[in-house]
């Protein structure tokens, strides 16, 4: 090939562009997106126990349930609680699971379980790409009324556009309120009118009739389109025939939903917009803002929509900002290029090699089905300096054998050096390999960057051995050699020294990778670092047991509390906020003007909230966009303390409480788990018994008569279609008529629930947690604890005792379980490669020397900048295993070559350290260009690449040194080694 390409430059200059218009014009179809595909499918599964709060029924359904859901391929964990007789479990799986898989699988699980089963799946993007606030109008029935029938079904339709959720509807609605008294006058029953309104706008099969020439199906359908054909409807009793409006109070009211929104004190409907599965986000926002801006100019005195969030513009400054760091990086390597060859025609032979990489690369992404995000981008970022260190290699090559007079030099020289070449690129690209063997966020998050480096590198590998020859000329004219190698005779008396004194090498090598020892006690470890927010997080619960109205009420007074707070510790003006209720979790967002002012106003703001009663509350800074995906549970210590009892897993979480709290962290309380007051009813035996009462039958109907169902449909313009059926006197649920004996008749005889029932006040029993089949107690930190296993350690447990951390700490240890594996398996293929170059098992211990003192200079740098051990700078030291030897490989081959020749030890290493020290600090210095701006530039989306880039270039630096020092006198030892070996 490399014959071929030199023989005919033009051919390979035009099969080169080719290749160049192919990536371009694939980088202008590709998709753009905030991240990869990040998915970690849940199963949210509910049993219906029929009401059956004894716990022997639910133990025998939680155990079942338990075994077979554990049985899943994927899933990590299985979570049950039970309580208030229902039975529910939440199912984890690993990163990048099969969502539709997990849940057939499930459903087929399950199929035969004694109970009802519901299977809800929780998965795609955990933040909308945009959301629009519907703001204004006379009433929130008219702001739902724009919401449903305008605004969603406009952004449905929309390209890319996945799921839509809504917040703070109010629809008007038909409620009927049933009068007690009434119902007992006529022998009816609620559950009675319940089930007679189950039919009202319903058709009901009634048979079939002729029509014409056809039989038809016959339906029965009883219309109420106005609140008077309401009313009409016929109820059939023992005492003759009623109508509703006759037992029942009908009317037309605004029927809030569980959630509320507000926008700086102002009450609205919130939208939130997802993209489908693999859509262009930043495409999908530009169709949404535009949308809605159209309906903006619609609006005439009514409700009107405006976009308060929009996420792409993050991803849109992120890729802008990685473009720039790339193009700062390419530039800075041109002019280290320029510099230390002195002439522009290699220079820019070289400077090809970057850009025709990097848009080659987006013709593999087309083929991989890669979307251009930050992550993928990224990578490419940081491969930018590292694309032209193939090439620099081969220029070098060419101009040693101009040097010696090749007649061919480009042809001899780049067929001199192909085999470390390939073989550079090969270490490089075998590290990424075990990534696709592990499982959890390694692999998810991180395998679209290893794709997009290895596929730019492999680019960079075939223009260095078909474009770099070409455009560098095949003459063998030796011009004069202007380029500069600084440091080099310094270099030249330093590596003599090293050959006279071995030991002291060996010595200094040794304490620099002691440095990553000592950087790992040091270095505060984080699953993915953390970005200096403006923003901060009022996440709040509140009791279930309140109503819509007093949760609403309670949720005000939580974001008066929280603005209040904040706006004194900041000093600010004016604070927006944005609020937010969902299945009784709340949130209130305080941005402020600055970092400073966000932390100072946290503690002020934790303080305030902790005085409010009945409300757990907790602070966090508003994550990265790019961050969300992966810390989905935020940044509270979450501890499990498991058992095989109950009593034993509570006895366990108090002495872990009490360490904690000892360690300065306050617990978050938790309402949901706590006994909380209720009222219990008990059934009287003798009564039932005197009766001849079903049981069954009684507690039906007093489900049906408190549960305020939907039931029926309407058809009165501008109304929801669905009934609700208010439960009547709520205040005095004794007074609830039911029937007995028997089922629901016409011979039952009409009793308050009190004659057979005792009411009264108790206590609810706390929820029973259960992880993987064992008892569970849940505690939750407000704060971050760094090293939770190390406040945990020593604390009194029994054998079969568990005590772990959860949430993000439990997922930080399982990425970096996965990250260790991988970069031990990173290695391993590294030393298989290397020896299967040198068909040896001694001279890749050589060569791979450099990676501790690599991996020293790596830590040390992190931990003097002020870095975190996290999943991202983890993967920099697996990409230096790939990286650093490379310089090594080049060194020792062309030590061999001169060995080869009939020269000494010793003259050989001084030789080619001598031809190899420019190389190797151009790619040194070009691979460093690249990352620092990745390292030193700020915006969004940095935090995922900044400790990653100071790992490398801290990394590169004293590899570096390995390479041209430590690298010499250990192959020195070795060939001596195997001489003596030989001779014998």
């Amino acid at each position: 090939m490399i014959r071929h390409a030199i023989a005919r430059p033009v051919s390979t200059l035009i099969g080169a562009a080719t290749l160049v218009v192919l990536g371009t014009f694939s980088l202008l179809r590709l998709p753009v997106s905030l991240l990869p595909e990040l998915e970690r499918p849940a199963l949210e599964i509910t049993v219906d126990a029929e009401g059956r709060a004894r716990e022997e029924v639910l133990e025998s359904l939680t155990r079942p349930l338990e075994r077979r859901l554990s049985a899943l391929a994927g899933v990590t964990s299985v979570r049950t609680w039970t309580g208030d007789g229902s039975l529910r479990a939440r199912v984890e799986s690993e990163w990048q699971t099969d969502a539709d898989r997990l849940r057939i699988e499930a459903e087929r699980l399950l199929a035969d379980l004694e109970a009802p089963v519901s299977i809800e799946m929780a998965t795609g993007d955990p933040e909308p790409i945009v959301e629009v606030a519907v703001l204004g109008g006379a009433s929130g029935s008219a702001r739902t009324a724009y919401a449903r029938k305008l605004l969603v079904p406009e952004l449905a339709r929309l390209e890319g556009a996945g799921r839509i959720e809504t917040a703070g509807l109010t629809p008007l609605r038909a409620v009927v309120h049933p009068q007690a008294a009434a119902l007992a006058a006529r022998g009816l029953t609620p559950a009675d009118l319940v089930e007679r309104l189950g039919s009202v706008g319903v058709a009901i099969p009634a048979g079939r009739a002729r029509s014409g020439s056809a039989v038809r199906p016959l339906l029965v359908r009883d219309d109420a389109v106005s609140l008077d054909s309401l009313r009409s409807v016929l109820l059939h009793g023992p005492h003759g025939e009623s109508f509703l409006g006759d037992v029942a109070r009908v009317s037309l009211e605004e029927v809030a939903d569980p959630s509320f929104f507000r926008l700086n004190g102002e009450e609205g409907v919130l939208v939130r917009v997802f993209r489908a599965p693999e859509a262009n986000a930043v495409a999908l926002a530009s169709l949404v803002r535009e949308r809605v801006g159209e309906l903006a100019g619609r609006a005439e005195g009514g409700p009107r929509a405006r976009v308060v969030a929009d996420r792409s513009q993050e991803v849109v400054s992120a890729l802008q900002q990685l473009g720039i760091a790339a193009l700062i990086g390419v530039g800075l390597g041109v002019v280290v290029i320029r510099v230390m060859l002195g002439r522009w025609r290699p220079t820019l032979a070289l400077a090809v090699v970057v850009p025709a990489s990097m848009l080659t690369a987006f013709a593999g992404f087309q083929l991989g089905g890669t979307s251009l995000d930050v992550v993928s981008l990224a990578g490419l970022a940081l491969a930018a300096g590292m694309l032209v260190d193939s090439s620099i290699v081969v220029l070098e090559a060419i101009e040693v054998a101009r040097a010696a007079g090749s007649r061919q030099p480009a042809l001899d020289g780049t067929k001199e050096i192909a085999l470390p070449v390939i073989a550079s690129f090969l270490t490089t690209a075998v590290v990424f390999l075990p990534l696709i063997y592990l499982q959890g966020l390694a692999r998810a998050f991180f395998g679209v960057q290893a794709f997009a480096i290895v596929t730019s590198l492999a680019a960079s590998l075939l223009f260095s051995l078909t474009v770099t020859p070409v455009l560098s000329g095949n003459s063998g004219e030796m011009s004069e050699d202007v380029g500069r190698s600084p440091g080099r005779r310094t270099y030249l008396r330093l590596l003599d020294a090293c050959l006279a004194r071995p030991a002291l090498v060996v010595l200094a090598a040794a304490l620099v990778s002691a440095t990553a020892v000592l950087a790992l006690a040091v270095l505060t470890r984080e699953l993915v670092p953390d970005a200096p927010a403006r923003e901060l997080v009022v996440h709040y619960r509140l009791a279930p047991d309140l109503s819509p109205e007093a949760a609403r009420r309670l949720g005000r007074t939580v974001a008066t509390v929280a603005s209040k707070a904040g706006a004194t510790s900041a000093q600010a003006t004016q604070l927006p906020e944005e609020q937010e209720i969902r299945e009784e979790t709340g949130r209130v967002v305080l941005t402020f003007t600055t970092v400073d002012e966000a932390r100072r106003a946290r503690p002020a703001l934790a303080a305030a909230l902790s005085r409010l009663p009945d409300v757990e509350a907790w602070v966090e800074a508003r994550t990265s966009t790019f961050v969300e995906p992966i810390e989905r549970a935020g940044r509270r210590l979450e501890v499990l303390a498991t058992a095989a009892s109950p009593e034993r897993a509570a006895a366990l979480a108090g002495r872990t409480r009490e360490r904690l709290n000892g360690s300065g962290l306050k617990e978050v309380t938790a309402l949901r788990n706590r006994p909380r007051p209720a009222l219990l009813l008990s059934w009287d035996a003798t009564r039932l018994a005197e009766l001849g009462a079903d049981r069954a039958s009684l507690e039906a109907q007093v489900r049906q008569g408190m549960g305020e169902p939907f039931s029926g449909r309407v058809r009165i313009e501008g109304v929801e279609p669905e009934i609700l059926v208010r439960a009547p006197n709520d205040q005095n649920p004794g007074m609830l008529p039911v029937g007995v004996p028997g089922g629901l008749n016409e011979n039952n005889t009409i009793v308050p629930l009190r004659a057979v029932a005792r009411i009264g006040p108790g206590l609810r029993p706390a929820v029973l947690e259960r992880l993987d089949g064992r008892s569970a107690e849940r505690l939750v930190f407000d704060g971050e604890a760094r090293n939770p296993d190390v406040l945990l350690a020593g604390l009194a447990r029994s054998a079969d005792e568990r005590v772990a951390p959860g949430g993000q700490a439990l997922e930080l240890g399982r990425a970096f379980s996965q990250l260790r594996l991988a970069l031990a398996l990173s290695l391993l293929l590294v030393f298989l490669t290397v020896a299967a170059l040198y068909e040896s098992l001694r001279l890749p211990l050589v060569v791979m020397a450099t990676v501790p003192v690599a991996a020293g200079g790596a830590l040390g740098l992190l931990a003097v900048t002020g870095q975190t051990l996290n999943v991202l700078s983890f993967l920099g030291l697996i990409l230096l295993a790939g990286i650093v030897v490379n310089n090594a490989i080049v060194l020792v081959h062309r030590i061999q070559e001169r060995l080869a020749r009939g020269e000494g030890m010793d003259e050989a290493i001084r030789g080619a350290g001598r031809e190899r020290y420019r190389p190797i600090l151009m790619t040194t210095a070009t691979t460093v260009a690249g990352m620092l701006p990745l390292a030193l530039l700020s915006g969004e989306g940095v935090e995922l690449q900044r400790a990653l880039a100071i790992g490398v270039i801290g990394g590169m630096v004293t590899s570096t040194f390995a390479s041209l020092l430590l690298v010499p006198v250990l192959y020195r030892r070795h060939g001596r080694r195997a001489l003596r070996r030989t001779d014998a």
